[in-house]
């Protein structure tokens, strides 16, 4: 995970999250919090439900829709699929 930069921006959260925040969700960079925002204007409905999966269980598979990435590269890197060509892909941290 040598690649991997520290958190730098709290994501946007969505207008209508009312969600109880278990892990904190944070964007890499600026540039990665305005796509998701893009995001959120294109498919509210599924960053709402994306947005509260990752603040309360990251680390939940769900088959085709939350997994884990294989490979050495990879490894502890997580893949949530928004919509069928849109995905989110983090690392939890459990510290």
């Amino acid at each position: 995970m040598d690649n991997v930069e520290p958190p730098q921006v709290k994501l946007s959260a969505p207008a209508l999250s009312q969600t109880i925040i278990t892990w904190l969700v944070v964007a890499k960079n600026k540039r990665v919090n305005r796509e998701w925002e893009a995001l959120m204007q294109l498919y509210p409905e599924n960053c709402i439900r994306c947005y509260e999966d990752l603040c309360n269980a990251p680390t939940t598979r769900q088959p085709k829709r939350v997994f884990p990435l294989k490979g050495k590269v990879y490894k502890g890197a997580w893949e949530y699929e928004v919509t069928s060509g849109d995905r989110v892909f983090y690392v939890p941290d459990q510290n």
